[in-house]
């Protein structure tokens, strides 16, 4: 097993969580249309469901600090949704979690499908045929 593989197990999946169409391949290419901005999809509570349990295995990739959700960090969350639908976003400290996991998938233009304790669970649905 590579090393990559056994820190984020995601990339092992073979279908889309949603369309559960199988993948061209596990490596994706950059798109050639920005796909960050394109409107997301709505989901049923089963799909957000399998997508929190996808999540469950996951270590979170990006940290919000005390500054809170700056430009940076909205960056390298986009940066991390190239490579990987479920992204896991740990908090430090928020006063209101809640807002601010509302704030950081509006700004990120993702799915909020789910927060526990100080962590995030964001998904953004890679384009299809890409």
């Amino acid at each position: 097993m590579k090393r990559h593989e056994k820190r984020h197990p995601i990339r092992n999946i073979k279908t889309s969580p949603i369309t559960h169409e199988p993948r061209s391949s596990t490596k994706r290419k950059r798109p050639q249309r920005d796909f960050l901005t394109e409107p997301l999809p709505q989901l049923s509570s089963k799909e957000i469901k399998e997508i929190r349990g996808k999540a469950h295995s996951l270590k979170p990739l990006v940290l919000v600090g005390e500054k809170g959700i700056t430009d940076e960090v909205v960056k390298a969350l986009w940066q991390v949704f190239y490579n990987h639908d479920i992204v896991k976003v740990k908090m430090r400290d928020p006063e209101d979690k809640r807002a601010m996991a509302e704030d950081l998938a509006e700004r990120a233009n993702a799915l909020l499908a789910g927060l526990t304790g100080h962590t995030v669970i964001l998904y953004k649905p890679f384009p299809p045929g890409e």
